[in-house]
């Protein structure tokens, strides 16, 4: 009877130590945690309770998930190296895109991140493949927030690779109506009428 606990005993520490490593390969290491928003470290990592309420008070509502699209957006940084090993990548986008559409919902829909959630997702669906998708998606977050520069630039970003050129400079005109002196736009209508 004695030898029968140790052995479970064995096997439940055995499965117990493989699951906090299969956790920490899934999160971000400390290195690419450094390239995340730093509300990720208050989320992800020990920080004092000071921090963390300075994040739970900027983010509101979405802080109590805000891990998913801290993951996501490792995901997304880790496919777009894995240029060379398409299985890797897509594992990676796969997971990104869960991540994001988990956001998506569990945010109110005026949450004010939601945006850029849509964007995300965006990219990711282009990624993948689902440019129609991709950029109905940047759309929402557009209608969202009409002056939301990022979304403009990803959905003209798109065009761009697509060979819609003239689609590519509308839609940095329409953000342009809207942010009239955002640089960003500006410099990127700028590069296509070249």
């Amino acid at each position: 009877m004695n030898n029968s606990i140790k052995i479970v005993s064995i096997i439940l520490l055995l499965v117990c130590s493989w699951n906090v490593n299969a956790a920490r390969q899934w999160g971000p290491t400390d290195a690419e945690l450094r390239t995340l928003p730093p509300y990720c470290k208050a989320k992800l990592r020990k920080v004092s309770e000071a921090e963390k309420q300075v994040w739970k008070q900027r983010l509101g509502g979405g802080f109590g998930h805000i891990h998913h699209y801290c993951n996501a957006l490792n995901f997304m940084r880790r496919a777009s190296k894995s240029w060379n090993d398409k299985q890797n990548q897509q594992f990676n986008y796969n997971n990104a895109r869960s991540d994001i559409e988990y956001m998506l919902n569990h945010t109110s829909p005026n949450y004010f991140m939601r945006p850029e959630f849509h964007v995300k997702l965006g990219e990711v669906l282009i990624q993948q493949g689902d440019g129609a998708k991709g950029a109905a998606e940047i759309k929402k977050a557009i209608t969202q927030k009409v002056d939301y520069v990022p979304a403009y630039v990803a959905l003209s970003n798109y065009y761009k690779r697509s060979g819609l050129m003239d689609m590519a400079r509308e839609v940095l005109q329409q953000g342009l109506e809207r942010v009239p002196n955002s640089k960003a736009l500006k410099r990127r209508l700028k590069r296509l009428e070249k």
